[in-house]
Parts: structure tokens; C-alpha cells; sequence
């Protein structure tokens, strides 16, 4: 129904913007993004999702018209709420993709509200789209695997008893560049105690 609103800031408060258009008001729930760009009194480009429901119609904004779709694809997996969503949407579209595509559930995970339930079934039902719409190509993860030092690494942390997807999530979380297996190991180790 709406593409974007652009009007002039009126009201900013904690996840909330109200853009005056004229004589119309429009309160909406912003993206960390949006509500980082927005200036009291300044004009801003808002680009919109309506969210009808029985007993209300809430509009979302965003910065881009990739965050919002990203936003409308989350939106798309049963149990994704649109405050799920926007929430999830304060990563960034990159590491949000980053995320899923190296099925990465523990940084979707720490996003409150999203448990770990939830942040597998996102990187289940999304991955392949959010590769194939975002350009989010798991070459980090491709070389990661290739990498001798980095296999020996797993190799390590696995026979200390610790799980295989656990370490491989573990270990695409940190730059393993020019980096030992011994160093990749204390790297995902203190990454596992914090």
C-alpha cells in the first residue's frame, strides 16, 4: 500500500519516529538504521511495511528498500513476528546474511527475544534465499574449509568433546587468516567462555 513516506522528523523515542507530512502524522516503528539517521526537525526518507491486523495497522520503516526486504522475509517463517523481525534487523542486512548463510544460530540467538529454536528455524527456512537475494555467499566459510589449519583446529576442538556444529560456528566467527590450528583453538575457547 505505501512504498516510503518522507516527511519531516517530529518525534523520536526509543524504536519509534513520527514523520510529519503536512497535516498527518505518521508514527513508526524504525529500524536501528532509520532511527540512527533520524534528526528532530530534519526531513527523512522512511520506506514503509504496513502490518494489518484485526486491531491494528503498524508501519515499520527502514532505511533502504533492501532492509525492508529483508525484514518482509523474515516475516515469511512461521513463529517471526514483525517484532522478531525488526529485532533481528538490528544486526545489519550484512550480518544478518552473514549469519544465515554460514547457519551462524548463536549470533541470531543472542538477539533477545529470538531463541535458539527460532534462530535455527530462520537459517532453515532462509538460507538459500537469503544467499541467492543478498549475494550472501559463504566464500568465508568455503575457504574455511579448505584450510588446513582450520580443519586440524575443529580436528582439536572436537576431540575435546565438544560438537561439530558448535566448533564450526565457533570457528566462523573469528578471522582465521594466517592463524595456527593452536591459535584458532584458544581463539574459539575464549570465544566459548565468553
Amino acid at each position: 500500500m505505501y512504498n516510503y513516506i518522507i516527511g519531516s522528523v517530529t518525534h523520536i523515542e526509543d524504536g519509534q519516529i513520527t514523520l510529519n507530512t503536512g497535516s498527518v502524522g505518521f508514527l513508526i516503528n524504525a529500524s536501528q538504521s532509520l532511527q540512527s539517521k533520524a534528526k528532530f526537525g530534519e526531513l527523512l526518507t522512511a520506506f514503509v511495511h504496513l502490518d494489518i491486523k484485526e486491531t491494528s495497522h503498524t508501519l515499520y520503516g527502514f532505511e533502504s528498500t533492501q532492509e525492508r526486504e529483508f525484514f518482509q522475509l523474515l516475516l515469511t517463517v512461521s513463529g517471526v513476528g514483525a517484532k522478531s523481525a525488526l529485532a533481528m534487523m538490528s544486526l545489519g542486512v550484512n550480518e544478518l546474511a552473514r549469519a544465515i548463510s554460514s547457519r551462524n544460530s548463536l549470533v541470531l540467538s543472542k538477539v533477545k527475544g529470538v531463541s535458539a529454536k527460532l534462530a535455527d528455524k530462520v537459517i532453515l527456512d532462509l538460507r538459500a534465499k537469503v544467499m541467492k537475494k543478498f549475494d550472501a555467499v559463504d566464500v568465508e566459510v568455503t575457504q574455511l574449509e579448505k584450510s588446513s589449519e582450520v580443519n586440524d583446529a575443529i580436528m582439536g576442538l572436537m576431540s575435546l568433546g565438544m560438537n561439530k556444529s558448535i566448533v564450526e560456528q565457533l570457528v566462523s566467527m573469528i578471522d582465521c587468516t594466517d592463524k595456527t590450528a593452536e591459535e584458532i583453538i584458544k581463539l574459539c575457547l575464549s570465544k566459548r567462555g565468553g
